[in-house]
């Protein structure tokens, strides 16, 4: 695959106005979210979810925690109207302050390098060899 373009934190983008690249670590080392503040839309992609009952949570599967609850942070800082995630439903409304209900660590259980294993969290089933975090 051809890379047309790296990102930095903080570039400005050529479409939805002045769109905004945010560099959101912890997901992978290069994760980047995309901010249009002209519009109060925030693309998160996998380093927030929203789960089938509507909570905003910090993407589950996650190479460094707490960089992932660190960028978490940011994005709610950024104080969306919209939020878009790379899995589960949009935020339509009032995204910054759903997203300021989840900028606190959750629970997590930590395996072994090299194993798998699968939780249970609700109907939902999680396997990682890394990190699970749920509420």
């Amino acid at each position: 695959m051809r890379v047309d373009r790296e990102l930095d934190d903080g570039d400005v983008l050529d479409f939805g106005g002045r769109a905004q690249a945010v560099a959101v670590p912890g997901h992978t080392p290069g994760s980047v979210a995309v901010h249009l503040p002209d519009h109060g839309v925030l693309f998160t992609g996998d380093a927030v979810a929203r789960t089938q009952d509507g909570r905003v949570i910090v993407g589950v599967f996650n190479i460094d925690r707490d960089a992932a609850v660190a960028s978490l942070r940011r994005q709610a800082d950024l104080d969306p109207v919209l939020a878009c995630f790379g899995h589960g439903e949009p935020v339509t409304a009032d995204a910054g302050l759903a997203l300021r209900g989840r900028a606190r660590p959750t629970a997590r259980l930590s395996f072994p390098p090299g194993s798998v294993h699968t939780v249970r969290h609700g109907s939902r089933l999680f396997n990682n060899d890394r990190d699970l975090a749920w509420n």
